[in-house]
Formats: structure tokens, sequence, C-alpha cells
């Protein structure tokens, strides 16, 4: 069988550390690190493993980021703030929480010194130079920003 990983010059499937003539802990481990990156040369190595089901994915790939450009933001009124007629928005994801903030008072028509409290899924309330990313790929929920807004200190 041919070896498709080129990089990997130990990922041999018949051969072991023993085999290729390595007695060092160091060896074994760079060999077990290449069975693990390639799952098929495991499974080959293996009687029990033959014909088994592919292992579950690795611990680093459980969360992706999205590869869209923007993100959906909900806006939910807290307490006596003002009901806005549309919610959901598309929000570019490489923006800071500050823009959202921004973006908010003037659909409202806020003054700046008017009061706004924003929290994430009626939590906290994130720091204004947070990207809006790294909140949607933590706090999102069926795919979109949950946003709370109101005029007086509610959560957090």
């Amino acid at each position: 069988m041919a070896d498709d990983d080129a990089d990997f010059p130990s990922s041999t499937t018949n051969a072991g550390p023993a085999a290729a003539g390595a007695t060092s802990s160091s060896s074994s481990s760079s060999a077990a690190a290449a069975a693990a990156a390639n799952p098929n040369a495991a499974a080959g190595a293996d009687d029990d493993n033959a014909g088994a089901a592919p292992s579950a994915p690795s611990p680093w790939t459980l969360r992706k980021p999205p590869t869209k450009d923007k993100v959906i933001v909900q806006f939910r009124a807290a307490g006596n703030a003002p009901l806005m007629r549309q919610k959901k928005f598309k929000i570019t994801a490489s923006e800071k929480f500050q823009t959202v903030i921004e973006f908010l008072r003037k659909q409202l028509k806020f003054k700046p010194t008017d009061p706004l409290f924003l929290y994430i899924n009626q939590a906290f309330s994130p720091a204004p130079d947070e990207i809006v990313r790294n909140l949607y790929q933590c706090f999102e929920i069926k795919g979109q920003l949950d946003i709370q807004y109101a005029t007086t200190p509610a959560w957090g």
C-alpha cells in the first residue's frame, strides 16, 4: 500500500518503533503521534480494529469558526426599553462590540447621553472592544447571537 502522507516519515502501516530500530521513548511517542494523525495506519496495525468504524473527531476540531463574514444578531428589549420593529440584523463578524452599541443607539434614536445597557444571553455585558465573531463563537444559540438591551441595569 502506498503511503499518502509523505510528510510523516514514521507513519508506515507495518513498521513500529522496534522495526525501525528505534528504542527511545521519543521515537515511540512520535510513532504514536503519527498513528494518531493517520487513523488508517493505526487500524492496520491492530487486528482488533480491522474493519472498525472511524474514531471520533479530534477534540481540537470541536468548534470551527464561522466561515461567514456576517453573524445574525437578535435584539430583545428588557425592562422598560423601547421595542424595535425589526429585531434581527446581520452584522460584520470582524467588528467590535462598540459598533453594535452604536448601531443600536442609532436604531433606537438614543442620544449619546441616554443610558443603554447591553447583555449577552441575559448574563453579562461584554467589553466594547470585544470582537463580535468571538462572542458569536462562544455564546451563539440556534445560529444567532442574542443581545438584550435595557435603559437600566438588568443583569450581570
